[in-house]
């Protein structure tokens, strides 16, 4: 499971980073939230409905549609529907739930923005929010560790994060 989740969060990763290029962005700006893959006991509709109607909540619907369950894809509706924080693929363990990709004239229609806009979305490194607990390391290897990164990582206590960026 570990090794399935890890694999479809850096494919989807990767999938995200090209849909937010320039032209892609503009000419699919949105997605349609929707089972993609088949599972043997899934999660029903209105769990699902559910899920989107708290996040879009929670992030003030910017954005985002409730029905249907369409957002821009630089909407922090796929963040807060995530259960590991991400604004991509997979949102859940084995949830089967993805993304679609919806047109420009689509996504105007359904007012999530004017026929004249143009969405400009800023690079993510795959690791951003990346922590680590540090408790019990040697505070030798902890130098190493900051040597070897220098501003890609920072030390807090006993926490690591991953900055990102080069050194």
């Amino acid at each position: 499971m570990i090794w399935e989740m890890q694999t479809s969060q850096a494919a989807e990763f990767a999938r995200r980073k090209a849909d937010l290029s320039e032209v892609a962005l503009n000419m699919y700006p949105a997605y349609r939230f929707e089972r993609v893959e088949q599972r043997e006991k899934p999660r029903g509709e209105v769990y699902w409905q559910n899920r989107w109607s708290e996040a879009g909540a929670a992030v003030g619907w910017e954005g985002a549609n409730e029905r249907p369950m369409v957002a821009l894809k630089t909407s922090p509706i796929w963040a807060r529907l995530s259960r590991f924080g991400n604004p991509y693929p997979p949102f859940d363990y084995g949830s089967g739930m993805g993304t679609v990709d919806v047109d420009r004239a689509t996504a105007v229609k359904l007012g999530l923005l004017d026929d004249a806009d143009v969405i400009e979305s800023a690079p993510t490194d795959f690791n951003v929010g990346l922590t680590a607990s540090a408790q019990g390391v040697d505070p030798v290897l902890l130098a190493k560790l900051k040597n070897w990164f220098g501003d890609q990582v920072r030390i807090d206590g006993d926490q690591v994060e991953w900055a990102g960026g080069a050194s």
